[in-house]
């Protein structure tokens, strides 16, 4: 059933998807719909649908102890109808002619991720939550999942589908752009437009992981510092910067992936912990800026500076990291994904969904970092 859905799906001349996705603890769930007509995109309508407080705090702790049987069975059934209200208020914004997608992708939240303990075939594996079936059901959708999972059984890293996405997103530059992704970890990804290749595609630091900590000291009436405007009331703190950007995993080579545990010590750091509240978001908030530029000056060697830099999720609202960055990055243009009418937490989820249109329609044959002679499927596929 799933080469005839192939096959149906690749003679639509334009192609609606609704792409759900799980975001970090901040970042609730995220629903994009868009269609795709050839090489073109354009989005219809998104929605975010944010996390009750307990959901934010099993994902914060996930894969701890902590975890018990009860809180996974519950969060299961919490993020299905989770699910299933994001896709409906995505929907619900546009005309009734456009509120059937041809398919719906599902990027599930992923718990654990890692070595099984078992010498097998395949040492890494994941576990995710929420359940395909009742989103398809719920809408009379076919839906596409288990993202994650599949990367691994094609011997890539885990990650879920993006290159192809990105691609078809840079079309609308003409030379190199870079694509910066500042959730609760920096993740960046550069497309040489005129090469048609990927530079490089890889974590770079911490996000707003450290940043969010940091802005619950200070009593953010948030719980973080969503525009930026506690960091900026705060002072940087040089030597404090220089200690922290020096630590050893910014030095290991790309690619490379991040976890915000990685990066939690470095607020034990004394000479982090001597400074004023906002003095230390302030800094946390540059050590971001200063990491992602770091890991672009020792990765980047090509002669052409980027066309720009292209910010996109949570910490793109955030005006104090922004303008780090832009003071790092110099005559290197910096914008928000939203001067490519993508909303500032929508172009994970809209490279998600292109990456799978391009995969059913055999403009993407290949997971990306997977063995070139796997022929499997990108997901899961779910029927009503």
């Amino acid at each position: 059933m799933t080469a005839q859905l192939e096959r149906t799906y690749k003679k639509l001349k334009q192609r609606r998807l609704l792409v759900i996705s799980a975001g970090g603890e901040q970042s609730g769930i995220q629903g994009l719909y868009f269609y795709q007509r050839e090489d073109s995109w354009e989005i219809i309508s998104s929605a975010i649908v944010p996390y009750p407080p307990r959901i934010g705090n099993l994902l914060e702790i996930k894969g701890q102890s902590a975890v018990t049987t009860d809180d996974l069975s519950w969060f299961e059934y919490k993020i299905t109808l989770l699910f299933v209200e994001c896709a409906k208020a995505a929907l619900a914004r546009v005309p009734r002619v456009l509120r059937k997608p041809n398919l719906i992708v599902l990027n599930q939240p992923t718990l654990y991720k890692g070595p099984t303990g078992e010498n097998e075939r395949f040492s890494q594996w994941n576990l995710s939550s929420g359940d395909p079936q009742f989103l398809a059901t719920s809408l009379d959708i076919p839906v596409i999942s288990d993202l994650s999972r599949y990367s691994l059984l094609a011997g890539g890293t885990g990650s879920v589908p993006t290159w192809a996405g990105n691609f078809v997103i840079a079309r609308r530059f003409s030379g190199t752009v870079v694509f910066l992704n500042i959730g609760l970890v920096s993740r960046m990804t550069i497309i040489d437009r005129a090469l048609g290749r990927c530079i490089l595609d890889s974590d770079t630091g911490p996000g707003m992981c450290l940043i969010n900590r940091c802005a619950r000291e200070t009593n953010c009436p948030d719980g973080f510092d969503r525009d930026g405007s506690e960091a900026a009331k705060g002072k940087v703190d040089g030597t404090s910067l220089d200690a922290l950007a020096t630590s050893p995993w910014f030095f290991q080579n790309a690619p490379k992936e991040a976890a915000c545990e990685l990066f939690n010590p470095l607020l034990q750091k004394p000479c982090l912990m001597g400074l004023a509240p906002l003095d230390k978001l302030a800094t946390v908030t540059a050590l971001t800026a200063r990491t992602v530029y770091d890991f672009f000056r020792k990765e980047y060697k090509e002669t052409t500076p980027p066309e720009a830099v292209i910010i996109s999720g949570g910490g793109a609202n955030n005006l104090s990291l922004g303008r780090f960055l832009s003071t790092y990055f110099g005559h290197c243009p910096i914008q928000s994904s939203e001067s490519l009418g993508i909303p500032g937490e929508m172009r994970i989820p809209l490279a998600i969904g292109l990456s799978v249109d391009a995969f059913l329609t055999g403009k993407a044959a290949l997971w990306e970092g997977g063995k070139p002679d796997f022929k499997g499927r990108i997901g899961r596929l779910t029927y009503p």
